[in-house]
């Protein structure tokens, strides 16, 4: 599913969710780097 999912993503444009869980990530090690 996941390799099926980014196909589709090269494919077409990025769903508003994928870009969500990209910026969420990036929050992520933005809090993680400042907590270390």
């Amino acid at each position: 599913r996941v390799l099926q999912y980014f196909g589709e993503v090269k494919t077409t444009p990025p769903p508003s969710v994928g870009v969500v869980e990209e910026i969420r990530k990036s929050h992520e090690k933005e809090e993680k780097t400042k907590s270390i």
